[in-house]
């Protein structure tokens, strides 16, 4: 298995309704167990109308008062949070300036604090991967910053995604009422029809091997796009949505600001990225190990871990025999593992072995993947030893590993209209009519 940059695996769960089917929550509870194994917890308000609740896995204070829902010390707003805030630090500092109280260490806090002081404003601070929701009661509890432009009726549900999706939030929504989760089946008990399969994502996946978002495999069910919030009203009636961030813009940014300087910068300001990057990723009152396949991206990761830590860090990895032959990249780990002085732990899985996991692995999926169980595969055998771990997923996207990306940086070499190569490019990984007309074009100007 060839591990993929540097993402924390925290797995707690959220869900919630508002509206009709509030009481209905409890249902969900229990159908994400797995994703929080140190406490289930449920806040039901029948006035309102609403329930929110959390499965936890505590990485951060794991104390009990840091549990979820997290309610404020007002009683007016109680938040449940799945991911991490990698600057919480520093946030808290900032709102104790404010006038800010904790009483936990933990990020979750931190998270409510700045939504109490700078509303939906709060999402461009936060630096980390995350999904949550904030029930908001309403002005009697108290006044605070959400109150000095009132966009949303009270009380209210406001949600939020992380700038590139990584923590999921799925949702449906129907005339009187607005349901959420962290993976598809919570959402199921809560819905008052059984959703039936997309053909437009069974073709997704036909193609593809994935579901491209914000699609599902379920009509009526979508994901939250990233970079995104939602305001939902006490009917369950979505009142608003807005994007706070925009990768495009982000980059064209980037580039102008980069493009100039010579290679050698180039290369320091990425070091000096991946370093800021993984050393936050560090930041847990529980061990933190890696996934370590050998190649470039989980090889530099690890480096960066070994550099900060003081203790030896654990690595996995996972070969595969099959047809009487190893398919795997163990030996490349291990060159790696020895370079880097971890503590090293490999497993080889058989043919055998793969078919007797295969319907649990199945059953642990929100959606069809071609690719699934070689990280399920290598997170069962990582959650032995650690509870958290680094791993290179992203390396290959964000530095053009894979083969496709050179068929664009063709595209635009041979052309004059860029945009329209790049559009065509991806019609060859995700054909819609946007990108089909733009294919066409470029074939009318290279024909």
């Amino acid at each position: 298995m060839r591990a993929k940059g540097a993402v924390l695996e925290t797995m707690c769960g959220i869900f919630g309704v508002i509206g009709r089917n509030s009481g209905r929550a409890r249902k969900a509870r229990s159908l994400l167990g797995h994703r929080g194994p140190d406490g289930q917890s449920l806040v039901e308000e029948p006035a309102l109308r609403c329930a929110i609740g959390h499965n936890r896995l505590a990485i951060i204070d794991l104390s009990r008062e840091a549990s979820q829902p997290f309610t404020d010390q007002s009683g007016r707003f109680s938040l449940v949070f799945n991911g991490e805030i990698y600057n919480y630090r520093e946030l808290a500092i900032e709102l104790r300036a404010l006038g800010s109280t904790f009483k936990t260490e933990s990020d979750t806090e931190v998270v409510l604090e700045a939504f109490r002081s700078w509303g939906k404003g709060c999402l461009s601070r936060f630096h980390g991967m995350f999904a949550f929701a904030i029930l908001d009661r309403g002005e009697a509890f108290g006044r605070c910053a959400v109150d000095e432009s009132p966009l949303w009726s009270r009380p209210y549900v406001f949600l939020a995604r992380d700038r590139l999706g990584i923590k999921p939030l799925v949702y449906s929504s129907s005339q009187h009422s607005f349901a959420f989760a962290s993976e598809l089946r919570a959402l199921l008990p809560l819905s008052d029809e059984t959703p039936s399969v997309s053909a437009s994502a069974l073709r997704d996946y036909a193609v593809y091997q994935s579901v491209s978002q914000p699609r599902t495999i379920f009509n009526g069910v979508s994901h939250m796009e990233p970079a995104s919030f939602m305001v939902v009203s006490g009917a369950g009636e979505l009142l608003r949505r807005g994007q706070y961030w925009d990768i495009a813009k982000n980059a064209s940014a980037r580039v102008a600001e980069y493009g100039a300087m010579d290679y050698s910068e180039q290369i320091q300001i990425i070091r000096r990225a991946l370093k800021r990057a993984t050393d936050r990723h560090l930041v847990a009152d529980v061990p933190v190990g890696a996934f370590l396949s050998g190649g470039l991206d989980s090889s530099a990761v690890v480096a960066l871990m070994a550099r900060q830590s003081a203790h030896k860090i654990k690595t996995f990895s996972l070969g595969f025999h099959a047809d009487g032959e190893m398919r795997d990249e163990l030996g490349d780990a291990e060159v790696s593992a020895a370079a880097l002085r971890t503590e090293h732990h490999s497993r080889v899985v058989s043919d055998a072995e793969i078919a007797e996991v295969f319907p649990a692995a199945i059953g642990a999926w929100d959606q069809p993947s071609h690719d699934g169980i070689n990280t399920w595969l290598v997170s069962r055998f990582a959650a032995e030893h650690v509870k958290v771990a680094l791993s290179g997923l992203g390396g290959d996207e964000i530095f053009g590993g894979y083969a496709f990306f050179w068929d664009i940086a063709r595209a635009f070499l041979a052309s004059q209209r860029p945009h329209d190569c790049l559009l065509a490019a991806f019609n060859r990984m995700c054909p819609n009519r946007l990108t089909h007309a733009a294919w066409l074009r470029s074939i009318g100007e290279t024909g």
